[in-house]
């Protein structure tokens, strides 16, 4: 993971895909067949997704920094299907990006976002959030390199913190837009127990994004995903994660807000996911961070 390079732009390598094609699984995520090849980013894109690249990864210790992290736009693919049904020439929402921790890379479907500077901005960030803490485990054993993702933190830690960065980068507590599935405000909530809410309404926000982009019901790879989304988190994950995400995110702008550097908040989140110790409670990692920062976050 170390390396000698000294400047972020040595590690950033951005590409667009053309010809973009795969099979459609019995999962979400699922993709097999997958192809596609890399051609130069659009010049606006490229200005915007390094400067975001550059911020983000000044806020990671350089004993940290990876050799290289791809972000690859995506915008369309024919989309085919087990079955031998007749294949979709499909726009790729944003519901449909990947991050990969384990190739160090982001997959950034754009289709319903890209004339929206800010949300592309404040999510990109989100996900290069979660790479900090990704690239930093990984560097250090705590997380295996073929991991898919760092298994010692609950999901709404893990993407509070990722809402952290995404707002701290795009200047406002707020991570997407309303152009998306995903407009968060983390300062909506001003307590815990207010952030604990049902999974239920997940698919339904998608779905309201997906049909105001007209992706639903038209293409058969989004009704697919939202019937399996459904079942998913009916059955493994009945509580929302994100709006607790909201309430820890919150917590961290706070505290910047107060004085406390953002270098500061991100060395701690990482010093606390280096222990390998697991963390669940969304709670007791906000007290870790106060910890470790000397500073008690006020409501």
């Amino acid at each position: 993971m170390k390396h000698g390079r000294s400047d972020a732009r040595d590690i950033l390598i951005l590409s667009q895909t053309a010809e973009h094609s795969f099979v459609s699984g019995q999962f979400p995520d699922e993709r097999t067949e997958e192809k596609f090849d890399r051609v130069s980013i659009e010049l606006a894109l490229g200005s915007l997704f390094q400067e975001t690249f550059d911020r983000c990864i000044a806020l990671l210790p350089r004993e940290f920094w990876p050799e290289r992290c791809e972000v690859v736009v995506q915008s369309q693919a024919t989309i085919h299907f087990s079955d031998g049904a007749e294949p979709e020439a499909t726009p790729l929402s944003l519901i449909l990006s990947r991050q990969q921790p384990s190739r160090s890379a982001i997959q950034f479907a754009i289709h319903d976002i890209r004339h929206d500077a800010y949300a592309m901005q404040s999510i990109l960030a989100h996900e290069l959030g979660h790479m900090l803490i990704e690239w930093a485990c990984r560097s250090q054993g705590v997380t295996k390199a073929e991991d898919e993702v760092i298994s010692h933190w609950s999901k709404s830690i893990y993407e509070g913190v990722a809402d952290y960065v995404g707002s701290l980068i795009a200047g406002q507590p707020t991570t997407g837009g309303p152009n998306c599935w995903l407009n968060r405000n983390i300062l909506e909530f001003d307590d815990f127990n207010k952030s604990i809410r049902s999974s239920e309404a997940i698919p339904d926000l998608v779905e309201s994004s997906l049909s105001k982009h007209g992706l639903f019901p038209k293409y058969r790879h989004y009704r697919t995903w939202l019937t399996s989304i459904r079942g998913i988190l009916k059955e493994h994950m009945p509580q929302d994660p994100y709006s607790q995400g909201q309430w820890v995110a919150g917590r961290l702008w706070k505290a910047t807000k107060s004085g406390v550097k953002p270098e500061t908040i991100i060395r701690a989140a990482i010093d606390t996911a280096l222990t390998g110790k697991t963390i669940l409670d969304p709670v007791e990692f906000v007290n870790q961070i106060e910890l470790q920062t000397s500073f008690r976050v006020r409501p």
